[in-house]
């Protein structure tokens, strides 16, 4: 099994070349549908190019939402025969392939992960799937589809239940993988989910593997707490979320499970209440927020143009006399604080914590009231 710190690791050749996105970003519209609550899940359309899809968190219909990038609805996307339990994340990955058929080119389907488990009670969870479809999106009203009792398949993981808020979902193979949000610790677990070629019966489940870990013990309270992720296009690196920083880890040759072993770069998103989810746009070059408390903000972080620093000078220890850090954080025992990074004229990143801290416990506070 891997077990992932956010120390600095061995770097191997062509890490430089990994992305990093920049901080606070840019809070380009409100999701304007008044029915999206609780913007839990995110993922951009392949079909429909400019446009994204989100669902609501637990408690909610079996229905996705469409809308572009100025927050306009632009449809809505029912799910029949199914009604979740605690969606939390969603992803847009290839379809499984077709043994049978050879050279086929990926197709993307929807996953959407009914994985939400505050209590760790949970035998079994679920993640529904069926292919994108493309919406009648210019007809000046939105658009409204039905799929038809999409494929639903069950699964338990292998050390018992636990809670989560992460789906990754490769675009190119259809490879499943879950990150487990640890409220104690602050160590999220990732398994690896297998993804049938068909449906299963009622009385099928599947067993996920645990793989690896993250390590965010040495973050605040709510930066310890995996709450979204996304893979991106390319399926060279892949984005975490948690309520206060997104890590990004890059894929180093052929084995994508090779960004779990990575050291990541991190940037500090504009502060939300309750933000529990975080998409790639179909280029890669931005990482898309939004956030579970009203008004929705739709946050879009853009690719550094410069790249991360080098990778001699990302992976050394910090000058604690130095008023600037590594974009790489520390792990667990280094003495370095990980609050500390790019100062903006008008918020510091510790104000910007704080601020995410309190919207963040005012929501949770506010969801456990409501369950």
């Amino acid at each position: 099994m891997l077990v992932i710190g956010l120390m600095a690791l061995p770097t191997a050749a062509g890490a430089s070349e990994c992305p990093a996105y920049e901080d606070r970003g840019e809070r380009v519209a409100d999701l304007q549908a008044e029915a999206i609550t609780e913007s839990s899940g995110l993922a951009a359309s392949r079909t429909m190019p400019g446009l994204f899809w989100t669902h609501n968190d637990s408690g909610g219909q079996a229905r996705l939402f469409l809308f572009d990038k100025d927050g306009k609805d632009r449809g809505t996307l029912n799910l029949s025969g199914f009604k979740p339990k605690d969606w939390e994340d969603m992803a847009i990955g290839a379809c499984p392939r077709n043994p049978d058929i050879e050279n086929n080119e990926p197709t993307p389907c929807i996953y959407v992960a009914d994985i939400g488990d505050n209590d760790a009670e949970r035998d079994t969870v679920s993640i529904q799937r069926f292919r994108e479809p493309s919406l009648r999106t210019d007809e000046g009203s939105p658009a409204e589809h039905t799929v038809q009792e999409p494929t639903s398949f069950r699964f338990r993981y292998e050390d018992g239940p636990r809670d989560a808020e992460t789906l990754l979902a490769h675009p190119k193979t259809g490879h499943l993988y879950v990150v487990s949000k640890d409220r104690d610790e602050g160590v999220s677990d990732i398994y690896r989910v297998p993804n049938p070629t068909v449906g299963l019966g009622n009385d099928e489940v599947l067993e996920a593997e645990r793989i690896g870990q993250f390590d965010y013990s040495d973050a605040s309270f709510f930066g310890k707490l995996a709450t979204a992720g996304d893979v991106a296009p390319s399926g060279d690196h892949i984005s975490i979320r948690t309520y206060s920083r997104v890590y990004t880890y890059c894929v180093t040759g052929e084995d994508f499970e090779s960004a779990f072993q990575a050291s990541p770069s991190m940037a500090t998103p504009l502060p939300t209440a309750q933000g529990e989810s975080i998409a790639y746009g179909v280029d890669g070059n931005h990482l898309w927020l939004t956030s579970e408390r009203r008004p929705t903000p739709l946050i879009r972080l853009r690719q550094k143009q410069d790249g991360p620093k080098e990778t001699k000078e990302a992976n050394r220890a910090p000058d604690p006399k130095s008023p600037s850090t590594s974009t790489v954080p520390h792990s667990k025992g280094s003495t370095g604080p990980l609050d500390r990074g790019c100062h903006h004229p008008d918020q510091t990143p510790r104000q910007s914590l704080i601020i995410a801290a309190l919207l963040a416990l005012a929501g949770w506070i506010a969801r456990r009231l409501l369950r």
